[in-house]
């Protein structure tokens, strides 16, 4: 197993095991992407500390684009960064993730539906520029930009939602759920391309207004991205065991 730890009592990680990122994109961009990329791999484990030192000579970079990547990291909740302190990787458990998506389950549904007689011409101009943004992304197995596409996209149609409160409570468990949804979208185009068809589907319903359509493609969005979530938390909870 790699270890990126930093803890005293551990030996020093073998940085030259990782191999390093191809050569494309801005570095802090190509730097996040390659770490996430390891950390679905089991090779980083959550809870692991991240110093800049260990990670800019396993990637072959300066330590400056793996800071903004720990940062743009950090904003995705997959990454923690304590002052003074190195970043560690979230926590990522399949109870927590179960429980944050039975919430959205209960809460985005019927906040999204509320919220699509609500659009206007100039949310629909935005949401059906964020729609082309992510069929772009996901053909071209651009999870970043499909990350940010998407939940750009829930943003803006959650803001139109008339109840305020569940619309702040909705935009609360999204905002949680940044850190699942950050290695979901890096661990294959598969799963791209599957959310991608959920989520046109989900559109149609929006711009047709109907509001049953809404929140049945919803629940299929958060559904199936539950379950691809908890078989890629297995998945890496499987690799680490195999390399302990």
């Amino acid at each position: 197993m790699i270890v990126l730890n930093g803890e005293e009592q551990a030996p020093a990680p073998k940085t030259s095991t990782l191999p390093g990122p191809p050569v494309h994109a801005s570095l802090a961009e190509l730097a996040a992407d390659w770490i996430t990329s390891h950390i679905v791999a089991g090779d980083i484990r959550p809870g692991d500390k991240l110093t800049e030192v260990a990670l800019a000579e396993a990637a072959g970079m300066s330590r400056s684009p793996i800071r903004e990547a720990l940062r743009a990291l950090s904003q995705q909740g997959l990454v923690t960064i304590e002052p003074r302190r190195a970043a560690k990787v979230a926590l990522l458990g399949a109870r927590d993730a179960a429980d944050l998506y039975e919430c959205r389950l209960l809460l985005e549904p019927r906040c999204m539906s509320l919220a699509a007689p609500e659009v206007s011409l100039e949310v629909a101009e935005q949401l059906q520029a964020f729609i082309d943004q992510m069929t772009i992304a996901a053909h071209g197995s651009d999870g970043r930009t499909y990350l940010e596409a998407v939940t750009q996209y829930n943003r803006a149609l959650q803001e139109c939602c008339p109840n305020k409160m569940l619309a702040s409570m909705t935009s609360t468990a999204l905002s949680n759920s940044l850190r699942y949804t950050a290695i979901l979208v890096r661990s294959s185009q598969q799963y791209l391309l599957l959310s991608l068809a959920n989520n046109l589907e989900l559109h149609a319903a929006v711009t047709a207004r109907d509001l049953a359509a809404v929140h049945h493609g919803t629940t299929t969005v958060l559904a199936n991205a539950r379950d691809q979530l908890l078989q890629l938390i297995e998945s890496i909870s499987g690799s680490q065991a195999s390399r302990s």
